[in-house]
């Protein structure tokens, strides 16, 4: 009886210590990947050698500060919620998806074409903006701002990708935005 109660514990506090894990790296509003969790993702992706490239969006909603003024942080929250939802039929399988600010959101893949890249970037604006997103308080249209980094085996700083990315992104910001830049580094 004592033996079956100790492995019976020791079964808890292994799910106990996954759900724990599981809660460290997911942001708790949308439920998919932190910040932390995504800059560990970015980091073994640039140590690793066992791909060709690298291909990090940065996106955020356009103008969103403005919609939680207007409607309150509970609307705000709601279309996050809902713009996750959309982004993630988008994605490839193995892409790191993660929510890494406010509005701000990160999608990483490894062994991406070039090409591919490209029209994910273009498939993320079209969804977006494809369609309103219905609301407690009506129809609601979004837009983003992506800045798109594809990275050869000759940029493997995670820090660097990160900062390119940041920085075209906020090009397109400040020259009319629901637009992308992509540069290949």
């Amino acid at each position: 009886m004592l033996r079956r109660t100790v492995a019976i514990r020791t079964a808890e506090l292994e799910a106990v210590n996954a759900e724990l894990v599981h809660l460290a790296a997911t942001d708790s509003l949308t439920g998919i990947t932190n910040r932390r969790a995504f800059m560990e993702a970015l980091e073994q992706a640039c140590d690793s050698r066992s791909y060709d490239s690298l291909t990090l969006l940065l996106f955020d909603i356009d103008d969103f500060k403005r919609i939680n003024d207007s409607y309150g942080h509970l609307v705000g929250d709601e279309l996050i919620c809902q713009l996750v939802q959309r982004v993630a039929t988008l994605l490839p399988e193995g892409a790191v998806f993660a929510r890494v600010g406010g509005e701000e959101f990160c999608i990483l893949q490894l062994g991406m074409a070039e090409s591919a890249t490209q029209k994910l970037a273009r498939s993320l604006l079209l969804s977006v903006g494809r369609a309103p997103f219905p609301t407690k308080v009506g129809e609601l249209p979004l837009s983003i701002s992506i800045g798109a980094v594809y990275a050869g085996p000759g940029q493997r700083d995670p820090l660097s990708v990160l900062a390119d990315a940041d920085r075209l992104m906020y090009q397109v910001k400040a020259s009319g935005r629901n637009d992308l830049l992509f540069r290949r580094f």
